[in-house]
């Protein structure tokens, strides 16, 4: 809302343009910002005891894409299904404990705790840092300028049918990013903080096209 607010007072002043390339360079950002501290959340978290003399070879590791798919930290033994993290190593387990309590005793008489939700992360607040951020600098350009744009570039005779097209595109997309979403982001493909990156590719291509483009709307 506020990104919306500072679009609607820039505009007139700023220009279309400028607001635009703007608001994807800060959205570049941004994504790169949002990837890099899921990356910093996954190497501060506890690393997983190499020398360790426990060993379960259903948490030792998970298919992967695009890294070696090693559990190196705790961040990734969560990251496999009915698997937790104590004492260094990574175990089998649900949320109130692992299942074999010989490589990590918890409870009253135990002196380690079990982590079976969530690693802690002293760099948490980067993540929503740069997610707010993201919802502010794409309201000024790319929340509604985009928008304006379309409903100016087509011919009155064939404007209703192109927004209309141009409108159920967006949608389209929309479904695919959000039911992909889930699945690429997993360490099995992309994993968390390489699917931001990978959406900083696109803004950087986006603004190369507009940046390069010298045709002005009124000659279209």
């Amino acid at each position: 809302m506020l990104g919306l607010v500072l679009s609607v007072m820039l505009v007139e002043t700023a220009g279309r343009r400028i607001l635009i390339l703007s608001s994807l360079t800060l959205v570049a950002i941004a994504l790169l910002g949002l990837g890099m501290s899921f990356y910093i959340g996954r190497i501060s978290s506890a690393p997983i005891a190499t020398s360790a003399n426990f060993i379960d070879d259903h948490c030792l590791s998970q298919p992967a894409l695009v890294w070696d798919g090693v559990t190196a930290y705790c961040y990734d033994c969560l990251q496999i299904k009915g698997c937790g993290f104590c004492n260094g190593v990574c175990v089998q387990g649900d949320e109130s404990g692992p299942f074999d309590t010989s490589a990590c005793p918890i409870g009253e008489s135990g002196s380690f705790e079990w982590v079976g939700t969530t690693c802690a992360n002293p760099h948490g607040w980067y993540s929503v840092f740069f997610m707010v951020m993201y919802l502010i600098v794409f309201g000024v350009g790319m929340g509604g300028l985009p928008w304006l744009v379309n409903s100016e570039i087509y011919p009155l005779k064939h404007r209703s049918l192109a927004v209309s097209i141009s409108t159920a595109t967006n949608w389209i997309g929309n479904l695919i990013v959000s039911s992909t979403f889930l699945t690429i982001s997993s360490p099995a493909v992309l994993t968390t903080y390489g699917k931001f990156p990978t959406k900083f590719n696109w803004c950087i291509f986006i603004m190369h096209v507009v940046s390069s483009s010298t045709i002005l709307i009124t000659s279209v």
